[in-house]
């Protein structure tokens, strides 16, 4: 496209109004990790000798948790826990919001009662 005076002015409305949406999803990724700093997941969990579970916690289970006890929807594939946890615990999962905000969520794993 031709450098004209309309063109460079369209091209930096559409510069604008693709920072002022960056800033809007910056700020909400900001809140929700606010949040979820303060998010305590519990599971049950079977396990056997050692504190190891029979089964494991995967990020779709701790997405489900999410999603149906605190009523937050967070794609699992944004959840970054390297390994399903194995081990009864406390830990910290963090989760990618944005490209800068990362947040924490506390995850409890409890043996289910007999």
């Amino acid at each position: 496209v031709a450098a004209t005076g309309g063109a460079v002015k369209q091209a930096q409305t559409i510069k604008e109004a693709a920072a002022r949406r960056d800033a809007k999803t910056l700020a909400e990724a900001q809140q929700l990790a606010d949040l979820l700093k303060q998010t305590t997941l519990t599971f049950q969990a079977k396990a056997g000798e050692g504190e190891r579970l029979f089964g494991s916690i995967t990020t779709g289970d701790i997405a489900d948790a999410l999603a149906n006890d605190k009523h937050i929807n967070i794609d699992k594939r944004k959840i970054e826990l390297a390994n399903p946890i194995k081990e009864l615990g406390t830990r910290q999962v963090p989760i990618k919001l944005h490209p800068e905000v990362t947040a924490s969520v506390t995850v409890i794993v409890e043996k289910e009662p007999a």
